[in-house]
């Protein structure tokens, strides 16, 4: 296995991508591309209002689009598949992580992850620029009084670890992620603190060892993610 194999692939940011949204990304890693925005709504929802002062809510949405695989992507139109309504659920769960939700009461923000060219860590990609997001997100509601300055709780990243037949690989693309024993999808905060795990041996299993491992070297990938993310705070939330 070479080194590059514990390397994450280039990543790379184009901010404010459009123009309407709260907050806005071109995110890529290696060759996957997803475009990612913020939209803000003055409302929570239903099961929330009667808590309407107390806090707000964050959610996510993905999608594949149809020409971001090899073969057509059909549109999920009336009913989402399993796969998408796992995403969206990981995606929710760890930006709701970095926000303090009392700091946003009575309001709701969004995440559109729209993969236009998938090959691997489309989740993974879809997270951390959803971060980027969020941070210019915040910047400008805080600048529309809609909330407080410690709204940005942590800063969140993930990145995936195949096991494979030549050992692990960070942040596999699709080749390597098609021939992996198993899949994980590791999610922390910039403290090294776990906020989720997910995956499954798919064709092998591993031991609580290698899920050490897995986890160390999450870790030790994800920290130019967090500097950029810290430079970002510190320029949009000074």
């Amino acid at each position: 296995m070479t080194s590059d194999h514990h390397q994450a692939r280039p990543t790379n940011y184009v901010l404010d991508y459009t123009s309407h949204a709260l907050g806005s990304v071109l995110a890529s890693a290696g060759k996957t591309q997803v475009i990612v925005t913020c939209s803000h709504l003055e409302e929570v929802p239903s099961w929330l209002r009667p808590n309407k002062s107390e806090q707000g809510w964050v959610t996510a949405e993905y999608n594949l689009l149809p020409s971001s695989t090899q073969q057509r992507h059909k549109r999920e139109r009336s009913r989402i598949s399993g796969r998408t309504s796992e995403i969206q659920r990981i995606l929710s769960r760890s930006l709701r992580a970095a926000v303090d939700l009392t700091q946003i009461p009575g309001q709701t923000l969004i995440f559109d992850c729209d993969v236009i060219l998938a090959d691997g860590g489309t989740r993974t990609t879809s997270l951390n620029g959803a971060m980027v997001a969020l941070i210019l997100a915040i910047s400008r509601l805080q600048k529309r009084g809609k909330c407080a300055s410690n709204t940005l709780k942590d800063l969140i990243g993930a990145i995936s670890i195949a096991t494979h037949d030549k050992g692990l690989i960070v942040d596999p693309d699709y080749n390597h992620d098609y021939s992996a024993n198993a899949d994980i999808t590791v999610v922390m905060n910039s403290k090294q603190q776990l906020v989720e795990i997910q995956g499954c041996a798919e064709k092998q299993a591993f031991s609580p060892t290698t899920l050490q491992e897995i986890v160390a070297l999450a870790g030790v990938s994800l920290a130019p993610t967090f500097d950029y993310l810290e430079r970002l705070k510190d320029e949009y939330l000074a």
